[in-house]
């Protein structure tokens, strides 16, 4: 048989694929005709090339892409000999035709959709927080407006460094380490105390004089991009360009008329509550349908994947380093960055996120839930909201790429599917959470994606 497939666990199976020689033959000769057609050989006529001349010249490059072609051929007919196959691993070959003689072999990993009935989904008691605005939130909502106004003007009736203070610095590393070169900047403004800073850098600036090149010992702390530099120290070289303070506007009419938003202090307090209310109603249903997942998986263990839980992790942990690097692309072995302890810290969240997203699908599938121009136009409108751009905009995004639409169809039915069960979930009103427990809004970031076949 040219495909075996061998069961490895619940979900994971190893296919052995065998090639037949003739078919390798086959197609190695058809691919050094069809070139023979299109190249120029000294002392033949085009097309006229003989076989033998051509294994020569161009036999190693041929027979590399026929390899890949008949592996790409092999490996589709094996997915549609599965129809829920979730997941490919990276084809290994085990045995190459030697001259043309014996059959190409190769293993595969695959893994398959669990196959999922769903149950107790309907009635689940759901947590929602009760979203009331009182003072103390408006108050807050003040102030975060405050801090937004102020404005850096320059120290002058002191000649060192505060607590506090913002300077102007150009900074650099001090040395000839390779992998600390690309790490300066020009007119970097810091704030004197911030946690943010990298240890020693407060120590060294907080009394020392406007005007200052320091050229402090520093340790790169564990949030240092390069992992294998992190607990080292080095030398750092700050040279101060400007220092300058914060100063914060009263809040009175005049700073509600300079917000652009009101007239009177009063009329900024009552629209402020209106905002609050309705960005917390918002909060509220995100963390009653957090709640509703929380119970839903509870009501439903089954197992995952493991090469595709851990593809999501990858994935996940990829993102969040260019994000915390503000790039789109990482080259991770150049900067020395390893993975694991990332992987690790978001694998609790990445695998409920997957559990939760294959019970909603089967959900969906089990109630007969259909998405319709409404459904679409809601989904639309909620990512407008997170992402503080006009609907018609996403929309518009999404129908210009087949895949781009249908990654927003599947995530339309995945809202759906959890206003579904909310709606037949019995709400139970708790109060809200600690500032630290509030949902994080995460906006228009796509979740993973459980629905795709992955290579």
């Amino acid at each position: 048989m040219p495909i075996e497939v061998q069961e490895t666990g619940p979900l994971t199976r190893l296919a052995a694929v065998t090639v037949p020689a003739a078919e390798y033959r086959r197609e190695v000769d058809k691919s050094l005709k069809q070139l023979a057609g299109r190249v120029k050989v000294k002392g033949f006529r085009k097309g006229h090339i003989p076989l033998s001349v051509m294994r020569q010249r161009y036999g190693d490059a041929v027979t590399r892409e026929v390899i890949e072609e008949l592996v790409q051929k092999y490996v589709s007919d094996l997915v549609k000999q599965h129809d829920n196959v979730l997941f490919l691993g990276t084809p290994q070959i085990n045995e190459l035709p030697v001259e043309d003689k014996g059959a190409l072999q190769f293993n595969i990993d695959l893994e398959l959709r669990p196959n999922i009935d769903p149950i107790g989904y309907m009635g689940l008691e759901v947590e929602k927080p009760e979203p009331a605005v009182d003072s103390a939130a408006i108050d807050a909502q003040l102030e975060q407006l405050r801090e937004q106004a102020a404005s850096l003007e320059p120290v002058l009736h002191r000649t060192t460094i505060l607590e506090g203070d913002t300077v102007v610095v150009d900074f650099a590393f001090v040395g000839d380490n390779p992998e600390l070169e690309n790490f300066k900047g020009d007119d970097a403004q810091l704030e004197v105390g911030s946690k943010n800073a990298l240890p020693g850098i407060n120590e060294a600036l907080i009394g020392a004089e406007f005007g200052a090149v320091l050229e402090p010992e520093i340790t790169l702390d564990d949030n240092f991009p390069v992992e294998n530099l992190r607990g080292q120290s080095v030398a750092v070289r700050l040279t101060v360009k400007a220092v300058k303070k914060r100063v914060l506007p009263e809040i009175n009419d005049d700073f509600a008329k300079a917000s652009g938003q009101a007239e009177t202090l009063l009329d900024l307090r009552s629209k402020l509550r209106k905002e609050l209310e309705a960005q917390r109603e918002h909060q509220a249903m995100h963390l009653a349908e957090e709640s509703l997942m929380d119970r839903l998986i509870a009501q439903n263990d089954f197992e995952l994947p493991p090469l595709f839980v851990d593809s999501q992790l990858e994935h996940g942990a990829r993102q969040r380093v260019q994000q915390m690097l503000g790039q789109q692309e990482v080259d991770l072995e150049a900067l020395g960055l390893d993975l694991t302890q990332i992987k690790e810290a978001i694998r609790e969240e990445t695998i409920a996120q997957i559990k939760g997203e294959f019970l909603l699908m089967a959900i969906a599938e089990k109630e007969q839930l259909k998405l319709d121009d409404a459904d679409m136009k809601a989904y639309f409108e909620h990512r407008a909201a997170h992402a503080n751009v006009p609907a018609r905009q996403i929309e518009g995004y999404m129908r210009q790429d087949r895949e781009r639409w249908r990654q927003a169809t599947a995530l339309a039915l995945l809202e759906k599917t959890r206003q579904f069960l909310l709606k037949e979930a019995t709400l139970k009103n708790v109060a809200w959470p600690s500032e630290s427990a509030e949902l994080d809004e995460l906006g228009a970031d796509a979740p993973a994606e459980v629905g795709d076949e992955q290579e």
